[in-house]
């Protein structure tokens, strides 16, 4: 899970959490430590195993099949969080061409559930079905790697805040099981940090990516460097390309366990063809408008803040954009850190080779 945190910040790389079916409108008004404790409940293994939802899995009796180990199972980019109603993704990574999947849920404390689930991969592997689109405005996602299958794990109402863990192994067509891997993880609870329920407004933002380094404040415009254009009639001109401004940025925390944001932003982008005839820098002006609505969760192991959109509506230039998510098929829009003192807010973003900083005041 990646942080996306808004499209007119230029900040935006989306997962998708492709869950679940099955709905309950579950939040809970809950913070400090009683969210905490929530989330630390030990889940019954039996209840978990039951209302998994999964696709293109058949649930035995038993235990898997006995591993051979010849081919290998790679978790390391599966995280180690789920939500109410929308589960959690494991991401594969194997030396073999993968087929299926055996999974057994079981507790933290070692009870194991009387049955497992025989996974068809090349029915439930959502890297497969279009979940990585390119949304206008916003950075196109990281595409899986060829070899990797997204797995998904949907939830039902019953399974609430709590911890469980699971056992994992992949196979291919030949027959070979990869040594069987655990994974513990947490069930999140709607909101969870007090201090973060107010209305926040977007001051700045700061940022590096590469070797560059910028810092934009909301309502100055920030252009790019001067280029040099060609005139129709001979000579030239020169001017930046594109400027831009964020002109507003408000995102609110609700009690409720749901946000709202609400960003606006104004751009110009060189006309050439008008420019070249004038020999002089004229520009086309644009607006972008951007809402969204869904849930969050605080994770205190980390400080982490996490965003789930349930709709959106983006206008541009007269056009209107808006999709609705159904519980189960919500996007991750935002998986940073937050750190909140007094009045001001700031959310981080740290990939590969960028870093963004966004700072808020109520």
């Amino acid at each position: 899970m990646k942080i996306i945190l808004r499209t007119a910040v230029v900040a935006a790389l989306i997962l998708s959490t492709s869950c679940g079916k099955e709905t309950q409108d579950v939040i809970v008004d809950l913070f400090g430590d009683e969210a905490e404790a929530l989330e630390n409940t030990v889940l019954d293994i039996e209840t978990v195993s039951d209302n998994v939802i999964i696709e293109g899995a058949v649930k035995k009796e038993g235990t898997p099949p006995e591993a051979n180990g010849a081919i290998s199972l790679d978790l390391e980019n599966s995280g180690k969080t789920a939500f109410l109603d929308e589960g959690f993704e494991l991401t594969l990574n194997s030396d073999a061409e993968l087929t299926g999947a055996y999974i057994r849920f079981q507790s933290k404390d070692g009870n194991a559930s009387n049955s497992y689930y025989d996974i068809d991969l090349e029915t439930n592997d959502t890297s497969k079905k279009g979940k990585w689109q390119k949304r206008k405005n916003l950075k196109s996602r990281i595409l899986p790697k060829f070899d990797e299958v997204l797995l998904d794990i949907d939830f039902a109402a019953s399974i609430q805040p709590g911890e469980f863990c699971y056992e994992i192994c992949v196979y291919d067509v030949a027959g070979n099981i990869s040594a069987p891997q655990e994974v513990c993880l947490t069930v999140e609870n709607w909101g969870g940090k007090s201090d973060l329920i107010a209305a926040w407004n977007l001051t700045k933002e700061s940022g590096t990516y590469g070797s560059n380094q910028s810092t934009s404040l909301v309502g100055e415009e920030y252009c790019g460097d001067e280029l040099s254009f060609n005139c129709s009639q001979g000579g030239e001109y020169t001017a930046s390309y594109a400027c831009y401004t964020t002109d507003s940025f408000e995102i609110e925390f609700k009690s409720d366990g749901t946000y709202k944001f609400d960003s606006k932003d104004s751009s110009r982008i060189i006309d050439e063809l008008n420019s070249s005839d004038s020999c002089q820098a004229v520009y086309k002006s644009f607006n972008d408008q951007y809402i969204s609505n869904g849930r969050w969760a605080y994770v205190s192991e980390g400080s982490r803040l996490i965003l789930i959109e349930y709709s959106y509506t983006e206008s541009y230039e007269g056009e209107v954009e808006s999709q609705t998510f159904e519980p189960g098929d919500a996007e991750v829009l935002l998986d940073g850190l937050v750190e909140v003192n007094g009045n001001t807010m700031i959310i981080s973003e740290e990939g590969t080779d960028y870093s963004d900083k966004f700072y808020f005041e109520k």
